[in-house]
């Protein structure tokens, strides 16, 4: 089987791109002058990501019929069904600002849930076994940038000015306590 209209060499290379792009802007995402610096900026930049990968991947998505391996009919088929639940529980509920944008100082609503299929549609299309060492690259130039700046932190010669005085912020999440035995990350 094979796609009515298959990602093109050149479109699947930029969807890796914006997909790889995404999760290390996302990572990095802070505004420091906001209330919340960490969740607001990075759910907005995993939703400008998002939509470009869907303009890239929605052609392709409409035009095709059939698909080359079954684990991609499986994941587009269960990535579907994730949107349209997530569409019907958003329209349905009494607080659709909360279902849409999420708890304050959360930012983990259906915008937030809807540019992670989205980019996980567009990475389940544009990702071969083949090109698997491109996202380590990504991944390990992210965990050296990250690493340096715990180091940075931890020295405390944090070059960002923090508007949070009462949690401390590891490398670029938020630490928030229950109680002092159990910390959770943001």
């Amino acid at each position: 089987m094979r796609f009515a209209k298959a990602l093109s060499d050149l479109e699947a290379k930029k969807i890796q791109t914006l997909v790889l792009l995404c999760g290390i802007f996302t990572t990095l995402g802070i505004w420091t002058n906001l209330e919340d610096p960490v969740n607001l900026p990075k759910m907005f930049v995993s939703v400008f990501f998002a939509a470009m990968v869907a303009g890239l991947s929605l052609p392709t998505l409409i035009g095709t019929r059939t698909l080359t391996l079954g684990s991609q009919r499986v994941g587009l088929v269960l990535g579907a069904i994730f949107l349209i639940g997530l569409l019907i529980s958003a329209s349905v509920t009494d607080v659709q600002y909360t279902a849409i944008f999420g708890e304050f100082h959360r930012n983990n609503g259906a915008l937030t849930l809807f540019a992670a299929a989205m980019l996980a549609v567009g990475a389940l299309l544009a990702f071969k076994g083949s090109n698997s060492l491109n996202p380590l690259k990504y991944l390990s130039l992210l965990a050296l940038l990250l690493s340096f700046y715990g180091l940075l932190q931890f020295t405390g010669s944090d070059p960002i000015n923090w508007n949070n005085q009462y949690n401390p912020i590891i490398t670029t999440l938020q630490l928030k306590y229950i109680d002092t035995h159990f910390p959770y990350f943001v």
